[in-house]
């Protein structure tokens, strides 16, 4: 299948043949709505297919930086999981 690689996977604590996917989502209240999806690729991959290299933490903050609140939120927290703020990436 197209775009699987070797990437490894902190939940098996092993490398694993998967996609590697960077996603965001917007949540008020009950609600929960998909809002970006985008494929990680490693620089070799990226090579191959001809697109631009980028880091799975790049890809994270142009999908903060993409979003645009709507105007009656008074509070807007981004959660993020654990490794993006990690030193042992």
């Amino acid at each position: 299948m197209d775009g699987l690689d070797f990437h490894y996977s902190h939940t098996e604590g092993k490398i694993c043949w998967s996609y590697c996917i960077v996603t965001s989502n917007f949540v008020a209240g009950p609600y929960a709505m998909p809002l970006h999806f985008k494929p990680y690729y490693r620089e070799e991959k990226c090579r191959e297919l001809g697109v631009a290299v980028e880091s799975k933490v790049d890809i994270a903050k142009g999908f903060i930086k993409e979003f645009h609140a709507p105007s009656n939120i008074k509070r807007l927290y981004v959660l993020t999981d654990s490794w993006y703020t990690s030193t042992i990436n």
